[in-house]
């Protein structure tokens, strides 16, 4: 059964995750991200059937969604995608400062910090909680 599974991003308009689209060739469902304003409800242009893209965190201010990719194989990370002229362009990478070789997860955006869960970076164990300066971000 197709479904919104959440988690939603939601001011005057709403960015949610969802499997409402076909199965690969492969039988898998991958996970997309769909926006919704006013009559307008599209799934993003940067979503695949080769990846999963969840977790949606909106900057209104920056105008940039953040948002994490989950490879077939491989561990996720957290990726950007600015919204210009009402326009979504092209999903990038954070840096290496935010994405390792472990799992980044759960980005969230408040005041002038992102938030975000990472099992890749030293903590206390499992998947910490991370902040940084959205103005200190390296991108690419």
């Amino acid at each position: 059964m197709n479904k919104v599974i959440g988690p939603i991003w939601y001011n005057d308009s709403m960015l949610f995750v969802s499997n409402f689209h076909e199965k690969t060739n492969r039988g898998k469902l991958n996970l997309k991200i769909d926006f919704s304003y006013k009559e307008e409800n599209y799934t993003l242009p940067f979503c695949s059937d080769t990846v999963s893209i969840a977790h949606p965190a909106y900057d209104a201010v920056n105008q940039r969604l953040y948002f994490v990719v989950k490879p077939t194989i491989g561990n996720s990370d957290i990726y950007y995608a600015d919204y210009r002229n009402g326009k979504w362009g092209s999903a990038q990478k954070l840096g290496e400062t935010i994405n390792t070789l472990g799992n980044e997860m759960f980005p969230y955006i408040h005041g002038d910090f992102l938030y975000f869960a990472s099992d890749g970076l030293p903590g206390i164990g499992g998947m910490d909680l991370f902040e940084i300066n959205i103005a200190n971000l390296a991108t690419g």
